[in-house]
């Protein structure tokens, strides 16, 4: 056991014992309070500095997918908005400039910071959301955000000078926090939060989504299977049945480690997670695609397709029913 002040919470790690995430949490509130919120990157630092104390270097926190709610990027509650419109999905807030709000995606803007005294910054950089709250938790207090229609006057004018809509403090995602916590930050690793994982890691101080059923410490491991070639669906069924599906790239990082298992079997080519489902390329577990290798300047097709990895890393299309080597990937012991 670990620990380290930081203002008035103590952090603990508890790194003798594998633990799914109810467990752990069920040990947090049993011998402490919960599972930890963490509300900034300071904070975030202290406990990856705690998880270097222990290996693996991975430990729950108190992040869970839960329903969408709205949060204001300072913790503060939302009582106001200006919008028609409600938000199921996971999207990011911005100001028109008719002083109305819209939702936004995976896009760079200008942004609206708030500092002391209740005075207003646009910052004409173009950033995405989560870059301009660091962005705005270093050089002033936060992203802005708005308790009344007064509020959101004055706001509207400072923005005056931006010529296309931009960021508030405003975020609507499904994660929640174990004890109720407020906090929007977030830090997540690239490639996440993964879409059948419901619960959160910090490893190497970036986050990772992982099945709550998981026992951490344990890890993402890959297994390729060469010893019988089947088709694309054939592969996934028996990577969802013994593992948890075909595998999912989301960096050079990993699709290395898997250049590395197709030197393993003969011929070098495996059927990876990613294929054709009109119109889009999509992976098997519903990850977002945000990495692709195709050998040349090609995407994944036009038709139904399915696409394996080469000997050299690269990954090419071939028909779906074709038979291959395929590799999987799996969370948890």
């Amino acid at each position: 056991l670990a620990q380290l002040q930081s203002h008035l919470r103590t952090f603990h790690i508890i790194g003798t014992e594998n633990l799914t995430q109810s467990e752990a949490q069920a040990a947090c509130k049993r011998n402490y309070t919960d599972l930890v919120t963490v509300y900034n990157k300071e904070e975030n630092t202290v406990l990856a500095n705690l998880t270097k104390t222990v290996y693996p270097s991975t430990a729950w926190i108190g992040l869970y997918r839960k329903h969408p709610s709205y949060k204001w990027s300072n913790g503060e509650a939302v009582t106001f908005r200006n919008m028609t419109e409600n938000l199921v999905t996971q999207m990011c807030c911005v100001m028109k400039a008719d002083g109305a709000w819209d939702w936004y995606q995976f896009l760079s803007n200008h942004f609206m910071a708030a500092g002391m005294y209740h005075s207003y910054h646009l910052v004409l950089e173009k950033m995405a959301w989560y870059d301009a709250q660091r962005y705005c938790r270093v050089n002033y207090t936060d992203l802005v955000s708005i308790r009344n229609q007064k509020q959101n006057e004055e706001v509207m004018l400072n923005g005056k000078k931006s010529i296309t809509p931009f960021w508030i403090g405003l975020l609507c995602d499904d994660w929640e926090w174990a004890d109720g916590g407020l906090s929007a930050y977030r830090n997540w690793g690239t490639g996440q939060p993964r879409s059948e994982s419901d619960c959160v890691c910090i490893e190497t101080s970036k986050w990772i989504s992982v099945p709550c059923n998981s026992y951490i410490n344990s890890a993402l491991t890959f297994h390729i299977i060469g010893d019988v070639s089947l088709t694309q669906s054939e592969a996934q069924a028996v990577c969802r049945r013994n593992y948890t599906d075909l595998v999912t790239v989301h960096s050079e990082e990993e699709n290395t480690v898997l250049v590395n298992l197709t030197k393993m079997v003969y011929p070098s080519t495996a059927w990876i997670g990613l294929y054709r489902n009109q119109p889009s390329c999509k992976w098997s577990n519903g990850d977002a695609v945000t990495f692709r290798n195709m050998t040349g300047n090609m995407t994944c097709g036009t038709g139904a397709n399915c696409v394996a990895m080469k000997a050299d890393g690269g990954w090419e299309t071939f028909e779906c029913t074709e038979k291959r080597d395929f590799m999987c990937y799996k969370y948890g012991n």
